[in-house]
């Protein structure tokens, strides 16, 4: 059988510009802030806006400060392990959520459902978190920067409509064979999911890598519970430098600012990169409305 090939129109080439375009303003940033950190001082200050490196002023010294930095690399390593345990968390609670209110004949689900809806347009607002927060003895605790936030609204809904779209004939199955609710959700549902789980995943270490706000207002006196971003935040924007060791900020000047922004976008990258190939169909699919 002969394919037909496809014309090539206006259309097609206007939606073409349009993404090219787009590719562009995302990469121009991204190379600008690439060249800076491998430009020596002079060059950076004087060629702000390049998007490729002067080879006669290339320098990697930026690079290497920031990984002889004790607080910049322990607040890395930190940083991820946070991330870890909030994803591993964050999923434990939403896969097995999701599950739980995918069963229709289990007793009390619109209730249930209401409640994790009611999540998803109001919260409690920021002084009564710190309060909760604050009262089960959090503040300044490691448990603090991964634990609140492990359940989320959004993630179950998306994991309970993915999980009503896999047939019912097949846990049907496996409870005439005798498998409890355990086994069915261990060897039938999360090998099904893959799609879902990578995706809710990806949202949450994200979201839990980028995120500042939980150090700041709940981290008070141990500096050294700083995840990545604070310490990040710290001596790009403010240029504080003594969260432990010496850095000699005036020195490195522009080249260390843009270095830590790279050294801090390569984990996500990383990740979508792994994620990509189950990322738009899990997100498809956790998105239809039962």
């Amino acid at each position: 059988m002969v394919r037909k090939k496809r014309n090539f129109n206006v259309v097609d080439g206007l939606i073409m510009a349009f993404f090219v375009l787009l590719v562009l303003i995302t990469l121009v940033p991204v190379l600008n802030i690439l060249s800076l950190s491998i430009s020596d001082d002079y060059s950076a200050i004087h060629n702000r806006g390049m998007l490729f490196p002067d080879v006669r002023h290339v320098d990697f010294g930026a690079y290497a400060a920031v990984f002889n930095s004790k607080a910049v690399y322990s607040s890395f390593f930190l940083s991820l392990l946070i991330t870890l345990l909030a994803t591993l968390l964050h999923m434990v609670v939403t896969v097995t959520a999701g599950y739980a209110l995918s069963v229709k004949n289990l007793p009390g689900r619109r209730a249930m459902m209401f409640f994790v809806l009611f999540t998803m347009l109001f919260n409690g607002g920021l002084v009564p978190t710190y309060l909760a927060i604050s009262s089960y003895g959090l503040v300044d605790s490691f448990f603090v920067l991964f634990v609140p936030g492990a359940a989320s609204g959004y993630s179950i809904v998306l994991m309970k409509n993915y999980i009503l779209q896999i047939p019912s004939s097949m846990q049907e199955a496996a409870e005439m064979d005798g498998a409890n609710p355990f086994y069915i959700l261990l060897r039938i549902i999360v090998p099904l999911s893959v799609p879902i789980i990578a995706t809710v995943s990806l949202f949450c270490a994200v979201g839990k890598w980028n995120d500042w706000t939980t150090a700041f207002f709940y981290i008070k006196s141990k500096r050294w519970l700083w995840p990545f971003q604070n310490v990040l935040q710290a001596l790009v924007v403010n240029m504080d430098s003594s969260n432990g060791d010496i850095i000699d900020l005036s020195k490195l000047g522009e080249a260390f600012k843009n270095a830590l922004i790279v050294v801090s976008i390569i984990p996500i990258t990383i990740a979508y990169l792994c994620a990509q190939k189950y990322f738009v169909k899990g997100l498809f699919l956790g998105s239809v409305k039962e």
